[in-house]
């Protein structure tokens, strides 16, 4: 799951630097109601369904026994992703690395508070995704 997250903040930084991600960031939230806003809120939502897709082939199994809401969880993962990534696009001095040792930091324990011990150290494809 890391490596999404990780692809994903690579990816925008080959597209725009740094200073365009501010700009842009920047300019969703003083004008909620442009074009703009709406592109990015549509790509916010498009991540959280590439990580909703991601998960889906996988078997996880929660510490409680009970089944996880994979779009829940996926929104949570963005959720903690995006601090990591406006530190990336503020901080000058962050490098990739550092982002991806922060998305470590993050996520780890949660996941580690979720699933068991097997979907950790093992996840496995579903039965139906075997199938396919």
């Amino acid at each position: 799951m890391l490596d999404l997250f990780s692809e994903v903040s690579q990816e925008t930084l080959d597209i725009a630097s740094r200073r365009v991600w501010r700009y842009a960031e920047a300019a969703v939230i003083r004008r909620p109601e442009t074009n703009l806003s709406e592109r990015f809120r549509d790509t916010s939502h498009l991540l959280i369904e590439s990580i909703v897709e991601r998960l889906q082939i996988y078997e996880l199994h929660t510490r409680t026994g009970t089944p996880m809401d994979i779009n829940y969880l996926s929104s949570v993962l963005y959720d903690l992703w995006m601090p990591c990534y406006l530190n990336l696009i503020t901080d000058p001095q962050m490098t990739l690395a550092d982002h991806d040792a922060m998305l470590l930091q993050r996520i780890t324990p949660f996941l580690t508070y979720v699933f068991d011990d097997s979907t950790l150290t093992a996840t496995r494809l579903s039965r139906t995704e075997k199938r396919a």
